[in-house]
């Protein structure tokens, strides 16, 4: 199935299709419709007979970039404000009934067309199977964390949100005992009852049984068990933020926040001299700037913790971090009169806003998960420029060296 952009820009645009069949239109000034024709021109196909104006998609993406609205109350939220209360004609074949995937269907073709317009190119899709799964390869080309593989570091995605190892991992790991670092060995399974490895907290418990082949005496040492029932999650996601506010990149850990990592990500997004940033701010920075100290790549580099992390969260004992890490030894972030010239907390004051995210993407597969967080952020960055052009600051473009 092939899908040409005709969005609101493109107007213009006379041979849109027609459908001919009954359908229900979603609108969001007269609410849902049943109609036996759609025109395409302004429609996006969300699912069966359903339809939705492009400015209802629109007004979804609005709200869960600005009110971390859920796909399921975007559904709430147009049944109760916008359906007008909307009557089906007599013998009309199909009921009114959106639902979250219709949302999601409607918000993933809305920001590929769109995508896809800058590039002057159509949407491909497969015409068959369910629609809510149609859009799954062309969300891999826009990526951005999730329940993942049980295999420390493993990238691979999950076949299912309930499954405990990827599709790689799966046959040789899946029957491997839930003791972690447990050791195969020749005993039968009474060397520990199941009752003592069964938690109603499927997660991760710790339990203390005897050791095996010894008696059981109150002078034994017991040892102890932890066990791990349930998936593994992502680490966490780091953002690159730029002092205006605008958000360059973004990095799942997997594992853990490394260090090596960070100064990975760093030289990826600045790979060339003419976009190296003459400061980075890190909250962790005493921890990056021991680690990076004999390295060339930043030695035009200024490092320091930003200011509210220095002031509450770092020792003034630690040596290192007070003469290398410390915001007020560098005369570029202040003025004359000693005010600082820029928001070292921009970080922290734009993870308030990702971590809103965290009760919607909670059980999102990868690809779903993905595709989201890096649209919000395209978003985001759409609303911080216009701010920015508003104020007169003109904000503009760095050359791409890269691929996030």
């Amino acid at each position: 199935m092939v899908l040409q952009p005709c969005l609101p820009s493109t107007h213009h645009n006379r041979h849109a299709p027609l459908l001919v069949c009954p359908a229900i239109l979603y609108t969001l000034d007269r609410g849902p419709i049943a109609m036996y024709s759609v025109h395409l021109k302004y429609a996006l196909h969300v699912g069966g007979h359903q339809y939705v104006e492009i400015s209802v998609v629109q007004m979804w993406r609005i709200l869960n970039l600005v009110l971390w609205t859920s796909m399921s109350n975007c559904v709430h939220f147009y049944n109760v404000s916008l359906s007008k209360g909307a009557v089906l004609p007599p013998n009309f074949p199909f009921k009114f009934g959106l639902s979250g995937d219709h949302v999601w269907s409607g918000v993933v073709q809305l920001s590929l067309l769109e995508d896809l317009q800058l590039c002057g190119q159509v949407l491909e899709t497969k015409h068959e199977g369910d629609h809510k799964d149609r859009f799954t390869a062309p969300i891999y080309g826009v990526t951005i964390g999730h329940p993942c593989c049980g295999i420390h570091n493993c990238h691979e995605p999950l076949t299912n949100n309930r499954d405990r190892f990827c599709s790689n991992h799966h046959l040789t790991h899946l029957h491997i005992c839930a003791i972690v670092n447990s050791v195969p060995t020749n005993s039968d399974t009474s060397d520990v009852a199941i009752a003592d490895l069964e938690a109603d907290d499927p997660l991760e418990e710790e339990f203390k049984v005897p050791i095996v082949g010894k008696e059981t005496t109150k002078q034994t040492k017991l040892r102890k068990l932890c066990t791990k029932f349930g998936r593994n999650r992502t680490h966490n996601e780091q953002l690159i933020i730029v002092l205006c506010g605008m958000i360059l990149a973004r990095e799942t850990f997997y594992g853990a926040e490394g260090v090596t990592s960070i100064v990975e990500i760093i030289k990826r997004v600045f790979c060339d001299e003419s976009i190296k940033p003459s400061h980075i701010f890190y909250n962790n920075k005493c921890t990056l700037s021991y680690h990076i100290r004999n390295d060339p790549y930043f030695k035009s580099v200024g490092l320091s913790v930003d200011v509210f992390h220095f002031q509450c969260k770092h020792s003034i004992e630690d040596a290192w971090c007070q003469d290398h890490c410390n915001p007020a030894y560098f005369d570029e972030l202040q003025d004359a009169s000693g005010n600082w010239l820029f928001n070292s907390s921009i970080a922290e004051q734009t993870n308030v806003w990702f971590g809103g995210y965290h009760s919607i993407c909670h059980e999102m597969l990868m690809d779903r998960y993905v595709f989201f967080l890096d649209e919000m952020i395209l978003q985001k960055n759409r609303l911080m420029k216009a701010k920015l052009h508003a104020e007169g600051r003109c904000p503009g473009n760095w050359p791409l060296f890269y691929n996030i």
